[in-house]
């Protein structure tokens, strides 16, 4: 076969949402609301690889070709805009002692 030829699926590596979330700072379930569309995904974001019932995996080369067209062309973003940090989040609540 040709150098151009179709990766066969055994010779593809496939990412669990812990490991692409891993790789870009962010948690899991940030992954899987970029997957079912509760959470808007950054723009070309891989599409996961169904693999029965709810199992689903990104394909390695796909989530890899996206990170390196990051910031060119069409896609004129940096990792860090994709990944924003969250704030603190609520304040802890205190313990308020009444005085007698």
């Amino acid at each position: 076969m040709g150098p151009h030829r179709r990766p066969h699926m055994a010779d593809v590596v496939l990412l669990d949402y812990h490991q692409v979330a891993m790789r870009l700072g962010v948690s899991h379930g940030t992954i899987a609301k970029w997957v079912v569309g509760i959470r808007n995904a950054p723009k070309n974001f891989p599409k996961p690889v169904p693999l029965g019932g709810k199992l689903k995996r990104i394909r390695s080369d796909h989530f890899d070709a996206w990170i390196n067209n990051l910031g060119t062309g069409d896609e004129n973003i940096a990792l860090s805009d994709v990944v924003q940090k969250r704030g603190p989040g609520r304040p802890r609540k205190i313990a308020v002692t009444k005085n007698k």
